[in-house]
């Protein structure tokens, strides 16, 4: 089975952001984008619609658009009402993520390559690093996976103690 696609109404680039970076393909609806438009890319490429809104929610539904509606605030409460409706799996891997800003695939790169492309200290302190193959960004596994991982865990302990 494939991996669930989404695309996230604007109203949550903070989740569209985090989805990427466990792995999903994850579009975020442009602001300008019209209603007919985000519906069309929705159904054509089979994607969930994530969105805060009653009225797109309802709309989406209506014209059999698989769609997720969230009234809650903040990523752990987000992913956790997310985690309930559809029993997302939330893996935090490094090797499995998606560029966090473009959605484009990460490709794992030889660390003497990037030399130029980071500085010194990162360069010195991490040993394993990937590059977006859409728009070049380098990633390595820094400080913030300890926050990544927190969340989730935190997002399973909600879950759990629900059941």
């Amino acid at each position: 089975m494939s991996k669930m696609k989404f695309y996230v109404d604007a109203m949550f680039g903070n989740l569209s952001r985090f989805l990427r970076v466990l792995g999903y393909d994850c579009l975020l609806r442009p602001n300008t984008q019209n209603t007919s438009d985000f519906f069309y890319k929705a159904k054509e490429e089979n994607r969930i619609i994530i969105t805060r809104s009653r009225v797109l929610y309802y709309q989406a539904c209506k014209r059999e658009i698989s769609s997720i509606f969230i009234n809650k605030e903040g990523i752990v409460n987000i992913l956790c009402d997310l985690r309930r409706k559809i029993k997302i799996k939330l893996i935090c891997d490094p090797n499995n993520s998606r560029c966090s800003e473009c959605n484009g695939l990460l490709v794992k790169i030889e660390k003497k390559l990037i030399r130029n492309e980071v500085n010194n200290g990162t360069f010195e302190h991490f040993e394993e690093f990937w590059k977006c193959k859409s728009c070049g960004k380098i990633y390595w596994e820094g400080s913030h996976w300890i926050d990544i991982r927190r969340k989730v865990k935190e997002v399973e302990e909600c879950v759990k103690n629900e059941n």
